[in-house]
């Protein structure tokens, strides 16, 4: 079960980074502030340590 989650937990972490880089990269080549969904991306990112640790 555990190992379930950490290969769940992996999966997750590298999609949320690469949304991230992409919006970050988005956002340098287009010259925008910072919006609601990189700060929800953010969020995500910490927010699964926390799901996983308290979902054990």
């Amino acid at each position: 079960m555990l190992h379930f989650f950490s290969i769940s937990y992996i999966f997750l972490s590298s999609l949320t980074l690469s949304h991230l880089f992409l919006s970050s990269h988005f956002l340098l080549t287009t010259k925008h502030t910072i919006n609601a969904e990189n700060l929800y991306s953010v969020a995500l990112t910490f927010s699964y340590p926390c799901c996983f640790y308290y979902g054990r």
